[in-house]
């Protein structure tokens, strides 16, 4: 399910330079005139799938590459979590009154950060 502008405009954009009509859009691409109208008009709703036919028809790849290494991603969702355990962990401790400073908060972080990398992934991706 993807929205966005950019994508709609551009496959809207090259469907007029090349003089296609909907109806003609729908035929090549094996789809509904009215989910060519969703896929161009940014449907969040309209698949994957269809957003490639029409694309393709349209003579537009559809690329799919990562915005960055694995690991890089991998440790910044570690440490998202980590900051949601500790703040769970800090307003629990200042409820009771043993709240701890700004330093030792981080290097909570940084501690579960470190045990959630450890290990298998499933640590850091499950909720």
């Amino acid at each position: 399910m993807i929205r966005n502008t950019l994508i709609t405009n551009g496959l809207n954009d090259r469907r007029a330079s090349l003089g296609m009509t909907v109806a003609d859009l729908a035929e090549r691409s094996g789809v509904s005139v009215a989910t060519v109208n969703r896929v161009l008009g940014g449907d969040r709703h309209a698949s994957f799938d269809n957003i490639a036919r029409v694309a393709g028809v349209l003579g537009v790849d559809v690329v799919m590459s990562p915005r960055g290494d694995a690991e890089k991603l991998k440790r910044a969702e570690a440490r998202a979590k980590a900051e949601r355990l500790v703040r769970i962990v800090q307003g629990t401790s200042s409820l009771e009154g043993q709240a701890v400073d700004d330093e030792t908060v981080e290097a909570m972080i940084q501690d579960t950060m470190h045990e959630l990398l450890r290990g298998s992934g499933r640590r850091v991706w499950s909720p």
